[in-house]
């Protein structure tokens, strides 16, 4: 028997047809981004519309904080509840999308246009449960899981990395991680700024906390080449 949720390699072939799967248009891809020096980041297609990375180990708060569904001026948020196995790429693909100008680029009635738009009243523990129970998406995740050229655990197994996304939102950067309670403030930024202020917290963030460490891995959505 096929497991459902298994993990997605950190592969933007990988992200984008997940993207592509749900209903977002062809003038979006993901990007490997291969350093964050300032340099290397002008190198990434412009503009980049939310960041994702990849890091090795997570903690999961016990409880989603669904009072944040109450702040409508906040990016959108869902929480990863247990059920959900080793859905992180798909979900920090799902908040990349969901608080960028790629979401207006979903087909109507597209698998993530009718998640989207059904989540609208409810809370982050909520919108998990919806994401459990939404078969349409889970094939599309599963699809591209069996898609990457590494092998990953099953949906109950141990899988010592994790995703999360950095978005734009009013004016503020925000880390998107579906194991913790809501959405963690990390400054401000602009839209143009988003891939150089999320490159900043990285190193200060994550890389510098983990100095031995070598498997992060960093993707910009941004617009298709080609």
């Amino acid at each position: 028997m096929t497991e459902r949720w298994r993990a997605l390699e950190s592969n933007p072939d990988v992200l984008t047809g997940f993207i592509r799967k749900v209903g977002v248009s062809s003038d979006y891809q993901f990007h490997d981004v291969f350093g964050l020096d300032e340099e290397l980041l002008m190198m990434i297609p412009q503009p980049a519309h939310a960041v994702i990375l990849l890091f090795p180990g997570a903690e999961r708060d016990k409880q989603a904080n669904d009072a944040a569904a109450a702040d409508t001026s906040g990016p959108f948020f869902l929480y990863q509840v247990k059920g959900l196995g080793n859905a992180c790429g798909t979900i920090a693909a799902i908040h990349s999308v969901a608080n960028s100008e790629a979401r207006a680029s979903l087909a109507p009635s597209s698998p993530l246009d009718a998640y989207l738009k059904a989540c609208q009243e409810v809370g982050p523990e909520q919108r998990g449960q919806r994401l459990l129970g939404d078969d349409e998406i889970q094939k599309a995740h599963d699809a591209q899981a069996s898609e990457g050229q590494t092998s990953s655990e099953g949906a109950d197994g141990e899988v010592d990395y994790h995703f999360v996304s950095f978005v734009h939102s009013n004016g503020s950067l925000f880390e998107l991680d579906g194991l913790r309670a809501a959405p963690i403030a990390r400054g401000t930024t602009t839209a143009d700024n988003l891939l150089k202020d999320a490159a900043k917290v990285i190193q200060e963030q994550h890389i510098a906390k983990k100095p031995d460490m070598v498997s992060f891995a960093v993707l910009s959505l941004g617009p298709s080449e080609g």
